[in-house]
Order: structure tokens, then C-alpha cells, then sequence
């Protein structure tokens, strides 16, 4: 259903509504990077996916499932993370 760079671009301008040019300040990558990033032309390195998932609150399940909306469900949340285990329901 939603492409890595969909769910990049949902999250960038509906979520935290920033700029490609705040986000790769804060991420400190390159604009264009995150330009590529949502359109697909690149894949991210292991580092960034975690980088993004925080920066995002989002879990790398979520990023790499493109069998799921663009929404992000209350369980691909990276914040929950922990607790949700500890409470013994599993993300999928």
C-alpha cells in the first residue's frame, strides 16, 4: 500500500510539518538526501533507519511494512516500544 518515501513524506509534512532543509538539519544529512529518500531513488543505511524511527517515533517495522497505510499504528510507535513488550502484546 505505502512506500518507504510515502510513509517519509506523510511524516515529514503531516506529522511534524518541517521543510526537507529542517529535517536534514536536524537529522544533519544532506537535503537531497531526504529528497531521494522520498522519492524512492535511495534506500537508507541501517543507521539512518534508526535515526529516522527516532526522530519520527516510529518503529522500523513500520518503515519497512509496504503492506500497511501510511498511518502509523499506536504499536509502531518508537516511544512504546519498551512498554509494549513488557505488557506482552508483540508488534507484528
Amino acid at each position: 500500500m505505502a512506500s518507504l518515501g510515502l510513509k517519509l513524506f506523510y511524516l515529514r509534512t503531516r506529522e511534524k510539518k518541517l521543510s526537507q532543509r529542517d529535517v536534514a538539519a536536524k537529522l544533519s544529512i544532506r537535503q537531497g538526501t531526504v529528497s531521494f529518500l522520498e522519492q524512492g531513488v535511495t534506500s537508507p543505511h541501517w543507521a539512518l533507519v534508526v535515526d529516522l524511527c527516532k526522530f519520527y517515533d516510529v518503529t522500523p517495522t513500520y518503515l519497512a511494512d509496504e503492506t500497511r497505510g501510511v498511518v502509523p499504528r499506536a504499536t509502531e510507535r518508537w516511544g512504546l516500544r519498551d512498554s509494549l513488550i513488557t505488557l506482552g502484546m508483540w508488534v507484528e
